[in-house]
């Protein structure tokens, strides 16, 4: 934590410009990234909205993040749904769907 912590600003002040956290498109028309991380063995899934450097070399923000503990996969798929429509993907929703898997059944 030591390390990252030099690392942090205050979003509100940084990033006025750009960001708007309360906004329907918080991030205007520039295009995110959003990853997905479905829990296997007992964790929680996680999803982050990443905004990207404007020029090789600069800096990547994390502007949402949210923990999904408890949630059945249709509740998460809404949620991913409902940043998607918030924000602009660089890759179409369809292609976030693959990480929305069924639980396994043991036999």
């Amino acid at each position: 934590m030591s390390v990252l912590q030099p690392c942090m600003v205050d979003s509100w002040v940084e990033w006025a410009e750009d960001y708007k956290p309360f906004a329907m498109r918080p991030f205007g028309d520039r295009q995110v990234w959003v990853g997905y991380d479905p829990a296997e063995t007992g964790d929680c899934s996680g999803l982050v909205v990443v905004a990207r450097p404007l020029v090789p070399g600069g800096k990547f923000r994390v502007l949402e993040r949210h923990q999904f503990r408890g949630m059945d996969f249709a509740a998460q798929a809404a949620a991913i749904k409902g940043v998607c429509d918030r924000y602009w993907p660089s890759r179409p929703l369809r292609a976030l769907a693959f990480c929305v898997r069924r639980p396994r059944r043991s036999f």
